[in-house]
């Protein structure tokens, strides 16, 4: 524009843009998605090494974006679930789209027993593709603690969680639209070790060192160690039999023992030095 001495010059500049409002559903013609969203907008074209330029994203369920006229790559997340779209967008007007994520939803559960009651602490679950690689590898797509809940691409899923040092595993099939509770039985009991010096003496409560290995040796007589822990340690651990070694003190003072760990169960042993 010119800018003449003494007076008034009014332009009108044509900003060539557009308004774009994004929502989304976990399924085809499920309720619309209201939290916990990722909104990405990038440049529909790709550049000479196969990128997209991005040029917006939000967190909110129901982004409105003002934009270029032009045509963009919409990307979404809502949780491990990811969905993706092209629009155009046209000078002048509001576009509204709507993404079906196709995403559901997993709540897991463990018990030490068949019919135990929930295991609330110390638990870890990861998540992995059930369908293996060429190298007999699954792919993590994720993992949480007690109580977590997945949000994931409807699919087929590998289960793994440990709770100490018990572990187990399954198969779930995850539905759009859909929340899949599953329980998980983890076949786990819990070993505390207590030790004495004699007969009828107190407990050793320092300078304690235990060692659990399981009970079968392999074919060169050695036993595959578990875990270890010091005094008053509480060991969680699948269900089974354990060889047990204590050491004590700096004189290398040890003794050893078998023990029976039942699911759902807590074995105290005590072991006697003497």
């Amino acid at each position: 524009v010119e800018v003449t001495a003494g007076e008034l010059k009014e332009s009108m500049l044509n900003l060539n843009v557009g308004y774009l409002r994004l929502n989304s559903v976990s399924k085809e013609g499920g309720k619309p998605v209201t939290e916990d969203m990722h909104w990405k907008v990038y440049k529909a074209e790709k550049d000479i090494n196969g990128k997209r330029e991005k040029i917006d994203f939000s967190t909110a369920p129901e982004p409105l974006f003002k934009l270029s006229a032009g045509r963009y790559f919409i990307y979404a997340e809502h949780g491990k679930a990811a969905s993706s779209m092209e629009v155009e967008v046209t000078a002048g007007e509001l576009k509204e789209s709507m993404l079906n994520l196709n995403v559901g939803y997993l709540r897991l559960h463990a018990v030490l027993k068949e019919g135990g009651e929930l295991v609330t602490e110390d638990i870890r679950w990861e998540v992995y593709k059930a369908e293996k690689d060429i190298n007999g590898n699954r792919e993590q797509v994720t993992y949480g603690g007690a109580e977590s809940l997945f949000k994931l691409s409807a699919g087929r899923y590998f289960i793994y969680t440990e709770h100490g040092k018990a572990a187990s595993s399954m198969e779930v099939e995850v539905t759009a639209g859909e929340l899949k509770e599953s329980t998980l039985n983890l076949n786990a009991g819990y070993l505390r070790l207590h030790a004495v010096l004699k007969e009828g003496g107190e407990l050793v409560t320092e300078d304690i060192r235990w060692e659990v290995y399981k009970a079968e040796k392999d074919i060169n007589g050695n036993r595959e160690q578990v875990t270890y822990g010091g005094a008053e340690s509480l060991f969680k651990l699948s269900a089974g039999r354990y060889y047990i070694v204590a050491e004590y003190g700096n004189d290398n003072v040890t003794s050893s023992m078998e023990v029976e760990v039942t699911a759902g169960e807590l074995k105290e042993t005590t072991m006697n030095f003497s």
